[in-house]
């Protein structure tokens, strides 16, 4: 709580948790590089250049119920996550990840949004998911889209899903990879009039799973982890018999 900073550099290099709630920062600069997380809560917090989120640090910024969070930031080897709005242009690189929300929940980006390779994690709960909404222009330069789910969440194939949105959206190269902790549906991915798009479709190999024997479900499910086109692996043998 409180002014903690004003002016002056701002950086948290330790390996533990550093946690803001409705404090005031002014920083001239800001960067976490320790592999410990900084969770920002409400209050004020400024940086006069781009905050650096690298090796395994991460950023937890949660002010949806109020505060301002005024930087440019740049996820170069680490997590940014949260809910509420930043005021600011966010880059995610290769080694990056944004998660939007708390399972889930939108994260608000005042300014432009970069994926240059980075991962889009995303939580689905029913019909909602998590949503990555840029008020300026939003370019995917490839990156791969991480969906969870919960284990028991009711999910059936066509189930479609925005999770960026963009009055602005630039594709130069698709979000080509894919992830989803549920085997029986893999991910499509799709774009147009400035929304970022996907669907669950069921894996062909899991389509009446009910005549497998219990050890021939498990060696399907192996094989969906293992191969990205399960379409193409053959049936256990003695399937339906």
């Amino acid at each position: 709580n409180g002014t903690i900073l004003n002016g002056g550099a701002f950086n948290h290099t330790g390996a533990g948790t550093l946690t803001l709630a409705n404090a005031s920062v002014d920083a001239s600069s800001s960067l976490i590089n320790g592999g410990g997380t900084m969770a920002v809560t409400n209050g004020s917090f400024t940086s006069g250049t781009p905050m650096v989120i690298d090796n395994g640090s991460s950023l937890i910024v949660n002010n949806a119920n109020g505060g301002v969070f005024a930087s440019d930031i740049v996820i170069q080897n680490g997590l940014f996550s949260g809910e509420g709005s930043v005021d600011g242009h966010v880059t995610n690189r290769s080694g990056g990840t944004i998660h939007a929300g708390n399972s889930p929940g939108v994260r608000m980006i005042n300014g432009d949004f970069t994926n240059e390779g980075g991962t889009i994690a995303v939580d689905i709960e029913g019909n909602e998911s998590s949503l990555l909404q840029v008020s300026g222009t939003a370019t995917i330069d490839g990156g791969t889209l991480a969906v969870t789910a919960a284990p028991d969440e009711d999910l059936y194939e066509g189930l479609t899903y925005v999770f960026l949105a963009s009055g602005d959206l630039v594709v130069n190269n698709e979000i080509a990879n894919t992830t989803f902790n549920n085997l029986q549906y893999k991910i499509n991915t799709d774009y147009n009039e400035g929304y970022y798009i996907f669907t669950l479709e069921s894996t062909d190999f899991l389509r009446g799973q009910g005549s497998f024997t219990s050890n021939q479900l498990a060696m399907g499910k192996y094989l969906a982890a293992t191969f990205s086109d399960i379409g193409e692996v053959a049936p256990p043998p003695g399937a339906g018999s």
